[in-house]
């Protein structure tokens, strides 16, 4: 027989617990063989072992702590040693754990509630001086500028502003801003959205470079509708070179479209609008032209649409001409978010002078009519206050007797006349002749009553 068939394979013993597969582990507290992390767990089920050599949570008595201590004698030299158990250093050790944690449990809290209640100058962010306002409601709201751009602060704490991480490289001598980017894009069978926050933007790019050099690739990839060119043989199928191409067909095409919110100049609230501006000349227009004169909310938040389209690798297609934006606006949903686009800022502002407009021709038309119905109610009180009194001038012209002995009646009771005006125009209707009847009738009607 040849050595090689002499020799005896030796194989490793099995697992304990499921007895087929060669164990690979042994437990640290019962030396027991298991092959898989599923062996270990039936193992702790089904013999209740904690798998630890020295477990923290066991109670052990003092009786048995001194019978784990382990003596020695020297007989020659009449010395004995006893060497300290694995109980007490299980003991020490869990002590040393628990400090570790508490300690580390501190720092923690300290460098959290640095981060949410930063200390420092209040007045003072990011090496700017922070203005304040008060609005129409009595509302306080808070902005720095930086490179032109108003920036309202977010609450401190909040997710946007921890978020936050525009900054001046004092190496390059550049400002590079923390950019949002909403993205919805159409592929051809459905349109998907996405959201990228994307750090280190800086002012003197555009676009369409910031879009080349910035977006992630597996982003641009899907956003583009790129997966028919994937090449899984080369990682770096999709270069800087590639991107540029893709991106110029796409403009040619006017397949991409760049929007930017625009907040109105005076804010009565910190809630985000729904009014946007189309961004002009991608592919020349600077990041700080674009963001200047213009208002943020803690970081820009940029709107690219992709419409359906498909890159062909051709120099050959033609350049379509731009579509244009009416003065009225256009709707377009990205996600769950709505914008009403226009053309240019100046198309919102006239539509809000047309709003205010609108609103202060509706408030004059409220105004008139309002005064016209009083004016109609005043003049039917005073025909009504007319006719009644010429229904009590024709009464008494009929029967002035009972008048005379109204007014008697009042004086002796001491009760203001009220009616003082219109006796006294009475009285001028009638004669001497009528007085004299008068008088002779209430002293008879006198005598009768109090005899």
């Amino acid at each position: 027989m040849d050595e090689n068939n002499s020799e005896t394979v030796v194989q490793s013993p099995k697992c304990e617990v499921c007895h087929e597969i060669p164990y690979k582990y042994k437990c640290s507290k019962c030396l027991l063989k298991y092959c898989s992390l599923t062996c270990l767990n039936e193992h702790k089920t089904k013999d209740n072992c904690s798998n630890k050599l020295y477990d923290p949570l066991e109670y052990i008595s003092n009786k048995e702590m001194k019978n784990f201590d382990v003596k020695t004698e020297d007989k020659e030299s009449n010395t004995k040693e006893v060497q300290t158990n694995h109980v007490v250093k299980r003991d020490y050790e869990y002590l040393l754990t628990m400090d570790r944690q508490l300690q580390l449990a501190k720092s923690d809290f300290k460098q959290k509630s640095r981060q949410l209640l930063p200390s420092g100058n209040p007045n003072v962010y990011n090496n700017r001086t922070v203005n304040k306002f008060l609005t129409d409601n009595g509302m306080e709201l808070k902005f720095i500028m930086q490179r032109g751009c108003r920036c309202f602060l977010m609450p401190l704490g909040s997710s946007k502003n921890k978020r936050n991480k525009s900054r001046y490289d004092n190496k390059q001598k550049k400002f590079y801003w923390t950019i949002e980017w909403v993205v919805a894009s159409n592929n051809g069978f459905e349109e998907t959205n996405k959201t990228m926050i994307i750090d280190r933007c800086f002012e003197d790019m555009n676009i369409i470079d910031l879009i080349r050099y910035k977006w992630p690739k597996q982003e641009f990839k899907e956003c583009f509708n790129l997966q028919h060119m994937e090449d899984t043989e080369n990682v770096n199928w999709l270069n800087a070179d590639l991107k540029a191409k893709i991106l110029k067909q796409y403009l040619d095409q006017d397949k991409i479209h760049v929007y930017m919110k625009k907040y109105p100049n005076k804010m009565n609230n910190i809630l985000d609008t729904k009014d946007a501006v189309k961004i002009q000349n991608l592919d020349t227009a600077l990041l700080s032209g674009i963001l200047s004169s213009n208002t943020c909310l803690e970081f820009p938040s940029l709107y690219v649409k992709i419409d359906k389209h498909k890159y062909v690798d051709s120099d050959e297609l033609p350049i379509i001409e731009k579509k244009i934006i009416d003065d009225t606006g256009e709707c377009i949903n990205f996600g769950t978010t709505e914008l009403k686009v226009y053309k240019s800022g100046e198309d919102i502002e006239k539509r809000d002078q047309q709003i205010i407009m609108e609103q202060e021709r509706l408030e004059e038309e409220i105004r008139a009519r309002k005064e016209k119905e009083e004016q109609e109610i005043k003049a039917q009180k005073i025909v009504q206050q007319n006719q009644l009194k010429q229904k009590r001038v024709a009464a008494l012209k009929e029967n002035p007797v009972v008048k005379k002995q109204k007014i008697t009646h009042i004086q002796n009771s001491n009760i203001p006349d009220f009616h003082e005006k219109e006796s006294s125009d009475s009285d001028d209707v009638t004669s001497d002749e009528e007085e004299t009847k008068q008088t002779s009738t209430s002293n008879s009607l006198a005598a009768k009553l109090f005899g």
